[in-house]
């Protein structure tokens, strides 16, 4: 998470200096009656949105379970990230007195930053399939509970969930008793134990 973060940081510092190179040649293309003013007037908008936006985008479960995500719900989750950091800035260009003239830049760099960051996480969500395929982010596990309700639990899994779960032993705990479960933990230094207990009192 905080590796995607940290890249997150930059293509986002890429995306607002990229909206702000296209608003430049705008001026060109369009023939528009009046320039852009300096990039380093934006300076600041940088300082804002390399730390909050990160953090916006965590607050929004942005990286949450990317395997399990489908991309309407990354799509939303980023707007959502987006619109309170519009808040945010536009709160600094209000107090603060900072200077923002053109509006077509943050207007640009929300329309750039979406599509950058679906990518990117389709990018990471692709490498992270191909790890798991490799058994390499397989994680130990034990489930606990009635057979009946282990059984329902396992069918009951994702393809994607498959690849991250490595089960590595079923406790039947009506019959059991409780020493196998602390025993199986400590003998395959499991993660997580599952309980699967619907049915068992």
């Amino acid at each position: 998470t905080q590796i995607q973060q940290l890249i997150d940081s930059f293509l986002l510092a890429f995306c607002l200096w990229l909206a702000h190179t296209l608003r430049v040649f705008a001026t060109s293309w369009f023939n528009l009656t009046y320039t852009i003013d300096p990039f380093s007037n934006y300076w600041w908008v940088i300082v804002v949105v390399v730390p909050f936006g990160p953090l916006l985008l965590d607050l929004q479960g942005f990286y949450d379970s990317p395997m399990e995500k489908n991309k309407w719900r990354s799509f939303v989750q980023i707007v959502r990230a987006m619109i309170y950091l519009s808040i945010i800035v536009s709160g600094c260009v209000i107090f603060l007195r900072l200077p923002l003239i053109s509006r077509a830049v943050p207007i640009l760099f929300i329309g750039i930053s979406i599509p950058f960051l679906l990518l990117k996480e389709r990018i990471f969500v692709r490498r992270m399939r191909r790890r798991a395929l490799r058994g390499e982010l397989r994680e130990p596990v034990l489930f606990a509970g009635s057979p009946e309700d282990m059984a329902v639990l396992e069918r009951s899994l994702s393809e994607d969930q498959r690849l991250l779960l490595d089960i590595v032993g079923r406790i039947d705990i009506e019959k059991q008793p409780l020493s196998d479960l602390v025993e199986a933990m400590h003998r395959y230094s499991v993660g997580r134990v599952i309980f699967a207990a619907s049915h068992t009192q």
